[in-house]
C-alpha cells in the first residue's frame, strides 16, 4: 500500500511539472483544480477559462470553454485614469512585472504610458464556489496604486468574452430580472447578486455563473452590461449601452455575447490604492426533470448573510404550450421569509421556452446554525392535463457569531483610511510598507473589513434594511413610468422620496457603527 501511495504522489507531481512545462512552451501560464483551468497569455496578460472535469454530475461539460480561448485571449481589463481609457495587452502601456505564475495565482503589474505613476495589478486565483462548495470558480482581482504626488481619478473595467462549450448562442439569466437575450444594462441601484448562462435546463452542455454582489469578497460594480463583444471592445472604457439591441448581427456579424463589469470610480490620493474583485466560474444548482418540464433550483450551499437569492429556471419540454403555470416557494417560516410574492404565475408558457423566477430570502433573528431546505412547487395545464413537480435544495446556515474574522493591520504593513467594500465603495489604503502590500493581497482570501467585527449583528440588520428599501425603490421606479394615472404617479413619487430619505438615515447609522 505504501508503494502504491508513493507511486501516486510521483505521478501527481510529474503531472504538475508537465502541466507547467506545457504552458511555458507556448508562452502561457496556467492554474487549475480538478474542475477548471485558467490559462493566461504571457505576452498580453489576457486569459481564458475552460472546464476539466467541470460539474461531476454532468458528463457533457468536460473540457469545455466558458471564456473564449483565442490567442491572444479576448478577456481583459481596461483602466480609466482621469477620464482616459487604456486597454491592457495593447501599446497603451507596458508590464512592469511580466505576466506569470506566483503562489498558484496568475499575476502581473502594468502601467499606462501616459500615467506611468499609476500601477495596475491583476491577481487571478481559483477559489471555492459558494454555490457548489467545489474549487470550480475564479476570483479576478485588480489593485490600482497611485504612486504619484497628486490625485488621480481611476476605475477598472473587466471585459469577459463569455462562451459555452462550442457555441455562443445561450442566453443569460439574471435573477430577479429574468432571461437576457438582448443588450441590457444594470446600474448600482438595481445591481443583481448573480448572473448565469446555460444552453438547456434539461441537457446542458456547460453552465457558467458570475457573482457581482452580495458576498464578502466581491466589489459591487457601478454598471454591468450584457452586450456584443465587438461593441464593448471598440471602446477602451466608456460605453453608452444600447438597451434592446442585438447581441450580434448587423455590422458586427454573428452573435458574440460578452459581459462588461464596470467598477466604481474613485479618487486616489498620493500613495493610496483601491481593490476591485469579481467572481466567475461554474453554475451550481439542483436539477430535476419531469415529463413536461425540467427545473434548475439554485441557492448558495452555505449562507452566512441575508438576503440570499433562491432562483429557479424552468424549461417547457412538454411538446405543447403550458397554461396557467404556477411556481411557489416553500421555506421554514419560523426562520425565513421572502419579501416578494411566494407564488408566481404565467398565463402562457410557450413550448421549448425557459423562464426564470427568484426570491430574496431573509432570515429572522436567532436562527440556529444548521441545514435547511428550499422547496419549489411547479404546476400548470398541458392540453387540459394537470402537470406538477417539486424540486428542493438544501443549504447550510452558518451563524454570523460563529463566522467572526479579525485582521491585525500591523501585520499587513498598511494603514487603513476607509473601508466600505460591501457598503459604499471599495477598500482604500495608505501604503506604509511599500514592499508588503502586494504580498498581503495575494495571500489573503477574504478582505471585507480590517476592523474587528464589532456590533456585526446590528450592522447586518441595517444592511438588510437598506437592501429591502433599495429593492422597493427599484420596483416603484419601474412602475412609475408605466403608470398613466396622474394621482397614482404622485403617490408613487412621494413614496420614492420617503424611501430615499429612509435609505440615507440607515446609511448614517451604518457610518456611525463603522466609525466613519
Amino acid at each position: 500500500m505504501e508503494m502504491v501511495r508513493i507511486r501516486r504522489i510521483i505521478i501527481v507531481s510529474l503531472f504538475k511539472i508537465l502541466f507547467l512545462i506545457s504552458y511555458e512552451a507556448f508562452g502561457q501560464s496556467g492554474i487549475s483544480s480538478k474542475y477548471i483551468e485558467v490559462v493566461m497569455d504571457n505576452s498580453s496578460g489576457r486569459f481564458y477559462i475552460s472546464t476539466l472535469v467541470g460539474d461531476p454530475d454532468n458528463p457533457n461539460d468536460d473540457k469545455k470553454r466558458i471564456l473564449f480561448e483565442k490567442m491572444p485571449p479576448t478577456t481583459y481589463p481596461s483602466i480609466l485614469v482621469n477620464d482616459e481609457g487604456f486597454a491592457v495587452g495593447t501599446d497603451d502601456g507596458y508590464f512592469e512585472n511580466r505576466p506569470g505564475l506566483s503562489k498558484n495565482r496568475l499575476v502581473w503589474t502594468w502601467r499606462p504610458k501616459k500615467y506611468d505613476k499609476i500601477k495596475l495589478l491583476q491577481i487571478i486565483e481559483i477559489i471555492t464556489n459558494p454555490f457548489t462548495l467545489r474549487d470550480d470558480t475564479v476570483r479576478i482581482s485588480y489593485i490600482v496604486v497611485n504612486e504619484d504626488n497628486k490625485e488621480h481619478r481611476v476605475n477598472v473595467r473587466l471585459l469577459l468574452d463569455t462562451t459555452l462549450g462550442e457555441g455562443d448562442v445561450a442566453p443569460f439569466f439574471v435573477p430577479p430580472y429574468g432571461k437576457i437575450d438582448s443588450e441590457t444594462v444594470f446600474y448600482e441601484g438595481n445591481m443583481p447578486n448573480i448572473w448565469y448562462s446555460f444552453d438547456s435546463v434539461k441537457d446542458p452542455k456547460v453552465r457558467s455563473m458570475g457573482i457581482v454582489s452580495g458576498i464578502a469578497d466581491v466589489s459591487t460594480p457601478s454598471m454591468l452590461v450584457f452586450a456584443n463583444w465587438r461593441k464593448l471592445d471598440r471602446d477602451k472604457f466608456k460605453y453608452l449601452p444600447e438597451v434592446g439591441s442585438s447581441l450580434g448581427g448587423g455590422l458586427f456579424g454573428g452573435r458574440d455575447a460578452a459581459v462588461g463589469i464596470y467598477f466604481k470610480e474613485v479618487l486616489l490620493k498620493p500613495q493610496e490604492l483601491t481593490l476591485y474583485s469579481t467572481i466567475y466560474g461554474l453554475y451550481g444548482d439542483t436539477l430535476k426533470k419531469f415529463d413536461s418540464f425540467s427545473t434548475s433550483l439554485t441557492t448558495p450551499e452555505e449562507v452566512t448573510k441575508f438576503p440570499f437569492i433562491a432562483s429557479v429556471s424552468i424549461e417547457n419540454t412538454s411538446g405543447v404550450d403550458v397554461k396557467d403555470l404556477s411556481v411557489e416557494i416553500e421555506l421554514n417560516t419560523n426562520y425565513f421569509y421572502v419579501t416578494n410574492n411566494k407564488v408566481f404565475t404565467l398565463t402562457n408558457f410557450k413550448i421549448n421556452d425557459t423562464v426564470l423566477f427568484s426570491w430574496d430570502v431573509f432570515g429572522n433573528q436567532g436562527i440556529p446554525s444548521g441545514e435547511y431546505e428550499v422547496k419549489v412547487k411547479v404546476s400548470g395545464f398541458a392540453i387540459s392535463t394537470n402537470i406538477y413537480g417539486e424540486v428542493s435544495r438544501k443549504f447550510k446556515f452558518i451563524s454570523l457569531a460563529t463566522n467572526v474574522q479579525t485582521v491585525d493591520t500591523k501585520e499587513l504593513g498598511i494603514k487603513q483610511t476607509n473601508v466600505s467594500t460591501n457598503f459604499f465603495q471599495t477598500n482604500f489604503f495608505v501604503i506604509t510598507n511599500y514592499y508588503n502590500y502586494t504580498n498581503y493581497f495575494t495571500n489573503t482570501t477574504y478582505i471585507t473589513n480590517l476592523y474587528e467585527y464589532i456590533q456585526i449583528d446590528e450592522r447586518q440588520r441595517i444592511k438588510s434594511v437598506i437592501d429591502k428599501l433599495n429593492r422597493e425603490l427599484d420596483y416603484l421606479i419601474s412602475i412609475y413610468y408605466i403608470t398613466t394615472d396622474k394621482e397614482e404617479r404622485n403617490r408613487i413619487r412621494e413614496r420614492m422620496k420617503f424611501i430615499k430619505e429612509q435609505i440615507e438615515v440607515e446609511k448614517e447609522k451604518l457610518k456611525v457603527i463603522l466609525g466613519f
